[in-house]
């Protein structure tokens, strides 16, 4: 929970500071006008998503402020206008669309008094009301980390399942080790949110990224 005392990044900032960590993310741009997103969308290719970039803005999917799966021009279009008549100013943020077969999550949380908390489970919208989690004090080793791995009761859904590949297990505590290693780091952050991360051809990539800090 976010209180006064502290402040949001926007989602483009922290992702980049993921990938600093080699973190993998989907690819995206940031842009500021029409011309901008036709131009970016050339290189990142169809189909995209498209969502209002503000670390005022931390809850996008409830707010209305993201278009999925935009398949040509013409929607592209469509969404930047839909998205400006909310948001005039903010610039926006275009992401290749990630289809993939499993969405995970991770996360930081750090309460006063205690050690940095990590955070793994099954991610997506439903993520809360599934609250199928498992936590861990940092410092972690891999060895922990593969225990969170397993420590979900859905942990099943990680290995081969159905016509679905196997969840690259190295890959996902890859990640549980860099936000363990960026919370030591940055003892300011108080929240970190990388849901979903969504497993394409056993691969995670972050989909979606928030991040508060505490104010100095």
């Amino acid at each position: 929970m976010q209180h006064s005392s502290d402040t949001g990044i926007d989602e483009y900032t922290a992702k980049g500071i993921l990938r600093a960590y080699g973190i993998p993310t989907a690819r995206e741009a940031l842009v500021h006008d029409l011309d901008e997103a036709k131009a970016r969308v050339m290189e990142i290719g169809y189909p995209v998503v498209l969502k209002v970039c503000s670390a005022e803005l931390m809850h996008k999917t409830e707010l209305g402020l993201i278009r999925l799966n935009l398949k040509d021009e013409h929607e592209l279009i469509q969404a930047y206008e839909e998205l400006r008549m909310k948001d005039s100013r903010s610039p926006l943020l275009m992401a290749e669309m990630l289809r993939g077969d499993r969405e995970l999550m991770a996360g930081i949380v750090r309460h006063q008094g205690f050690p940095p908390c990590l955070v793994f489970g099954l991610g997506g919208v439903f993520a809360e009301a599934i609250d199928d989690i498992s936590l861990r004090l940092s410092p972690v080793t891999r060895n922990d980390v593969f225990e969170m791995l397993n420590g979900i009761s859905s942990n099943t859904i990680l290995n081969t399942y159905r016509s679905m590949e196997p969840v690259d297990r190295e890959a996902v505590a890859d990640i549980i080790i860099a936000l363990d290693h960026l919370v030591t780091h940055f003892p300011r952050i108080k929240e970190m949110d990388l849901n979903p991360i969504i497993v394409k051809n056993g691969k995670p990539f972050v989909a979606d990224a928030l991040m508060i800090i505490e104010k100095e």
